[in-house]
């Protein structure tokens, strides 16, 4: 797994420089928030983690993500405790 750091930095010139996997414009990620760690398994399959805190909410542009990954055969968690992993 690779972590996935999404966000935008403003570069010299006053524009705009997204990074990170599903980031391509702000109203994509409005709707769309990829995971914070992703890879794939053993068999080759696309695989997409989210990390939350105990108490930390899941955005439903985040839950869109899993459910796009699921839906096209991947596997996506949204996790709180590394437990869950195994």
């Amino acid at each position: 797994m690779w972590r996935n750091n999404v966000g935008v930095l403003v570069d010299a010139t006053g524009r705009p420089l997204r990074y990170g996997l599903a980031n391509d414009s702000k109203a994509l990620n409005t709707v769309l928030k990829s995971g914070d760690l992703i890879g794939w398994d053993r068999v080759g399959r696309f695989v997409s983690i989210e990390c939350k805190a105990p108490n930390g909410r899941v955005h439903p542009a985040q839950e869109n993500w899993r459910a796009l990954v699921c839906a096209t055969g991947g596997r996506a968690l949204i996790v709180r405790d590394a437990r869950e992993l195994t």
